[in-house]
């Protein structure tokens, strides 16, 4: 009979997550997430994260706004917000594609890139020779191992940003919010499913 009892429960709580998921999801705000544009320091390979106010677009950085914003108008006819870290290049990115849309940018500080420390500014060249510890936590394989100086490890970087991620996605259920964000080594558009947030 208790086998019974335990086998009821566990069938009435799979049913009431079920139920809890699918309210979620039906309530669950669309993240598009795109990259900034380039800056100086992105061609010089230096490490940029998050020293302010941070490099501005170059010249190609604003082309390849101007070319995001073409794809994004084709292919989502509207955003009920932009957001975006407060870091210059990311600010300036967003302003080209929340044109675009007639909105105004709101900055997340959650947003930024990773803080990398004594690493800030330095070009990867460079890094290994004048932070050699700082250097070394970069390149660590374990996810835990801290920058020096204040930077971040991929676990701090990972806690963070999800935390701003759920915060974004719950001041918006069931909207779609265009995200200025780190991805990739240029801009593009990538949707996060509620599955992911």
């Amino acid at each position: 009979m208790s086998a019974n009892r335990a086998q009821r429960r566990e069938s009435q709580e799979l049913q009431r997550a079920q139920k809890a998921a699918a309210a979620m999801t039906a309530k669950a705000a669309e993240l598009v997430l795109v990259r900034h544009g380039e800056t100086d320091w992105n061609r010089e390979h230096r490490l940029q994260g998050q020293q302010q106010p941070g490099p501005p677009l170059n010249q190609l950085g604003w082309k390849q706004c101007e070319l995001l914003r073409g794809v994004l108008q084709q292919r989502f006819a509207h955003f009920d917000a932009v957001v975006s870290s407060d870091l210059l290049r990311t600010v300036q990115t967003a302003q080209v594609l929340a044109g675009a849309y007639n909105l105004q940018v709101q900055q997340h500080p959650g947003l930024r890139e990773r803080n990398l420390g004594l690493l800030q500014g330095l070009t990867y060249a460079e890094a290994p020779q004048a932070q050699p510890d700082a250097w070394a936590a970069l390149q660590s394989s374990s996810s835990s191992t801290r920058i020096p100086d204040g930077g971040e490890s991929l676990e701090d970087l990972q806690q963070r940003m999800a935390g701003a991620l759920l915060d974004i996605a719950a001041q918006y259920p069931g909207k779609r919010v265009l995200l200025r964000i780190f991805c990739n080594n240029r801009p593009r558009v990538d949707l996060l499913s509620s599955d992911d947030v």
